[in-house]
């Protein structure tokens, strides 16, 4: 279950992101009366969903990602 955390996070690099009208509102309405930054809550919402990514899956992307890199750099491509 996602729950927010009112304490500060760690050191942030700023980003620009879009949301859809109706995303912000929402968004913009729980991080209100959570008392938290927008800001806050996108990350929170951002490390929950990593946090419950499937994991097996994730690894199996990045080792594909890693080995068409490597053969691009051995074909020269």
């Amino acid at each position: 279950m996602f729950k927010i955390h009112k304490k500060p996070n760690r050191e942030k690099i700023p980003r620009t992101i879009s949301f859809t009208d109706d995303m912000f509102q929402t968004l913009k309405a729980i991080a209100d009366h959570e008392g938290i930054s927008l800001s806050s809550l996108v990350l929170q919402c951002c490390q929950y969903a990593m946090d419950n990514y499937d994991k097996e899956e994730l690894e199996k992307r990045i080792k594909e990602l890693e080995e068409k890199e490597l053969k691009a750099v051995n074909t020269g491509e």
